[in-house]
């Protein structure tokens, strides 16, 4: 339970001490806000996974401040949350802390707990992929189907309820959609459209061509048509469509990110709320992976004074942000903002609208005359791809430091109980064989007084008519022709016992060779009191199964005195 504190205020003092102060605190309760929902469309658009639609830093920054979003729940009215207290909820904490330490991305108490709940999963998870054929407005707006949807259509977050849910989620994503990072992005979407029907339109009419060329070589002296390289066009197609994936995705924890934050300023006093947001925010930017190129972006839609407009320019489809560069400080809270850390972040921003202005531009010239780019850059149409952070970003840095701190101590008191099981293991290992050579614990493997230990691993012969029979004890037991080495199974060393009645040691072998039209022989062998330890006799009294007398001075025990020579006495 401790941990949990101790690793809280490891977190606290680290963010408090690292240039995200500087950059979230002058910020008020609403730009946190988006700061956050801003945070988590960049990181969307970083996962690689198609499999969850929630904002996984956010949710994993909750679990550090002991916070966690009920699961099921889509509309941001609806949407409840919980800070964990009790000690039994601080356990289950440690453990998600534990196993997201440990490479695991886990943020529902239920899935570290001995009986989780099975909980409806609805925008939080899915086990569909993202369908090319999503209900955005921009994207389908006037353009008809996608022809490459492999989808059905539906949204990928849980069907509606009502109609009521269908709106807010509209609502929500509209304002998702409208911020100056989305902008280019969700005209990249119809530009993606567009390229990809021409494309499709292209690949049909030269397969078309073929086929007619194909059917008609050799008439007229007709030449054939040269070969259609299809593959740059595909790729241009899969590239498209892997930007959209992610753009779309981008979107989705976008929403996701506006509704729980939502759900968290309804649930607390204002005092509460600003400590929980800054918190979120750092927190949320840590786990990310991102920049500092992507926090000067989230600043500059997040402060309404830098003067951002949420519009591209349709010549030259250079980036919204073209309007706020070069990069520009405010005064904020009586200090320049965002500082220079982050404005150099900023600049490379600016040279990449440049660069896009210049190299890439809308290419509606091409569009127009079929000319189809057979290769895709990064900021095609206004659009660059997300990337991680790389190491001397300071907030690269700043999640190192954030992966150095301690993981729970649990960890290191369960590879101090592997060092001691793995002793205690040893100690059994020597403890069985040690039994082992006094025939076992329990199963009294040399008899109930040990008086195999000295017969172990002897073999003793007899002579029967025309055969020699062998036992061995723990062994084989064998009918051999006279003279021979090997010869008939009679069976493995199966069991030793006493006959309650005769009081005779009673040895057993069993699972022999199958007699013919038979069962399998068993050897059977009666000991009696001895001077010597010899076979007796050997008989067949039943077909395949043998009994033999032996003599031996393990059954000279008390039991035998009474019998036989107590009278004599």
């Amino acid at each position: 339970l401790a941990y949990v504190d101790t690793r809280r205020t490891e977190v606290t003092d680290l963010l408090n001490a690292s240039i995200l102060k500087s950059i979230l605190e002058p910020l008020t309760d609403h730009q946190l806000a988006l700061f956050i929902q801003l945070t988590c469309q960049f990181s969307g658009e970083l996962e690689d996974t198609e499999q969850t639609l929630t904002c996984l830093p956010l949710r994993l920054a909750g679990v550090e401040l002991g916070i966690t979003w009920e699961q099921e729940d889509f509309l941001a009215e609806d949407t409840d949350f919980t800070t964990h207290t009790n000690a039994a909820d601080r356990r289950l904490l440690s453990k998600l802390i534990e196993k997201n330490t440990g490479g695991q991305t886990l943020w529902s108490i239920d899935s570290v707990k001995s009986n989780p709940q099975k909980k409806r999963r609805r925008l939080t998870q899915s086990d569909s992929p993202i369908d090319h054929d999503d209900d955005y407005s921009y994207y389908n707006e006037g353009h008809g189907d996608d022809d490459y949807s492999e989808g059905d259509g539906d949204d990928d977050y849980a069907q509606p309820e009502d109609d009521n849910e269908e709106e807010e989620k509209g609502e929500i994503r509209q304002l998702v959609e409208a911020t100056a990072i989305s902008v280019p992005r969700m005209a990249f979407l119809t530009r993606s459209l567009e390229l990809k029907n021409k494309i499709k339109e292209l690949l049909e009419q030269n397969k078309k061509v073929q086929e007619e060329t194909t059917d008609g070589e050799g008439e007229d002296g007709e030449e054939k048509a040269p070969e259609f390289d299809s593959t740059p066009y595909e790729n241009v197609k899969e590239a498209l469509t892997k930007r959209e994936d992610s753009i779309k995705r981008g979107i989705k924890y976008a929403v996701s990110g506006n509704i729980l934050v939502k759900a968290l300023m309804q649930g607390a006093n204002e005092t509460e709320n600003r400590a929980r947001l800054l918190m979120l925010a750092g927190l949320t930017l840590v786990k990310s992976k991102l920049g500092m190129i992507h926090v000067w972006q989230i600043v500059n839609v997040a402060v309404p004074e830098f003067g951002l407009t949420n519009s591209q320019d349709e010549q030259t489809c250079a980036s919204p942000f073209a309007g706020v560069c070069p990069p520009k400080s405010i005064l904020k809270n009586g200090a320049e903002y965002p500082g220079p850390i982050v404005n150099a972040a900023g600049a490379k921003v600016c040279e990449q609208a440049v660069d896009d202005a210049i190299i890439t531009g809308c290419d509606e010239d091409a569009t127009a005359n079929n000319e189809l780019i057979t290769f895709l850059p990064d900021g095609y149409f206004g659009y660059h791809m997300t990337y991680p952070g790389v190491q001397g970003d300071a907030l690269f840095d700043l999640t190192t430091k954030f992966n150095e701190i301690p993981p729970a101590p649990t960890k290191e008191l369960m590879d101090a109980k592997k060092v001691i099981d793995e002793e205690v293991q040893d100690l059994e290992n020597q403890l069985n064989a040690l039994e082992d050579m006094i025939g076992g614990r329990e199963e009294k493997r040399f008899g109930p007084t040990g008086e195999l230990l000295t017969l172990q691993d002897t073999c003793h012969t007899v002579t029967a008519g025309k055969y020699d029979y062998e036992v061995c004890i723990f062994g084989q037991a064998q009918q051999k022709d006279l003279g021979q080495v090997s010869g008939t199974s009679l069976g493995n060393w199966k069991s030793f016992s006493i006959d309650k009645e005769s009081g005779m040691r009673v040895m057993k072998w069993e699972g022999g060779q199958k007699c013919w039209n038979g069962p399998q022989r068993s050897a059977t062998v009666y000991v009696t009191c001895g001077a010597e330890n010899k076979l007796l006799s050997a008989d067949e009294p039943d077909t395949c199964r043998y009994e033999l007398h032996m003599e031996s001075h393990i059954g000279c025990d008390y039991q035998y005195y009474q019998r036989h020579l107590s009278n004599a006495d």
